[in-house]
């Protein structure tokens, strides 16, 4: 009975240890999936937004640049109306 009692404790022994390794495996994994997550996050809008600011200028520069044009045909526009 002895005997049978070491094996059964020897078991659960092993099946904790087991166990413990398992759970310290997820909780890596879930540390790793939450951080490459974050840094894709993180790398996705910094290149949108770094992407999105030089669209914006050349949109702007090429805007001022029509803006220059137009003024000077509105100008002459008007001249001709008064």
């Amino acid at each position: 009975m002895d005997a049978l009692r070491e094996q059964i404790a020897e078991f659960q022994r092993v099946e904790e240890g087991l166990r413990a390794g398992r759970v310290q495996a997820a909780h890596l994994r879930w540390i790793l999936m939450g951080t490459s997550c974050l840094g894709l996050g993180l790398g996705s809008g910094i290149f949108l937004a770094l992407f999105t600011r030089r669209h914006v200028e050349e949109l702007g520069s090429k805007l001022l640049q029509r803006r220059g044009t137009m003024d000077c045909y509105s100008g002459q526009h008007w001249a001709r109306r008064l």
